[in-house]
């Protein structure tokens, strides 16, 4: 099974670049989502964007600050964590029954 994760599909460049975070688990994104005070250490396996370019099969990499800012606006990967972690959909581990609807498969 893969590491739990939350993933947003860019549509700046090709239109199916797929940016993602490891995250620990759902229950913590979604505690997170309601109290930004939540430490990211707590939510994030590793304080790092990846991202899979085109199709998904393929062995992700870590986008260029050049990516991340036509992407999220910012270069900042902090900024990019956050508003993946805000924007993005769950996908991978095991479904939180408090998933806030943010499950994807």
């Amino acid at each position: 099974m893969s590491a739990p994760r939350v993933a947003f599909q860019s549509h700046e460049k090709t239109g199916k670049d797929n940016y993602f975070v490891f995250v620990e688990s759902s229950d913590a994104v979604n505690k997170w989502r309601k109290d930004k005070s939540v430490a990211l250490v707590d939510v994030v396996m590793k304080h790092s964007v990846f991202v899979h370019r085109g199709d998904v099969k393929g062995e992700a990499s870590t986008p260029t600050k050049a990516d991340l800012e036509t992407v999220f606006g910012s270069s900042n990967e902090t900024a990019a964590i956050e508003f993946i972690l805000t924007n993005g959909k769950f996908e991978g581990g095991h479904e939180s029954k408090h998933a806030s609807g943010f499950y994807s498969r």
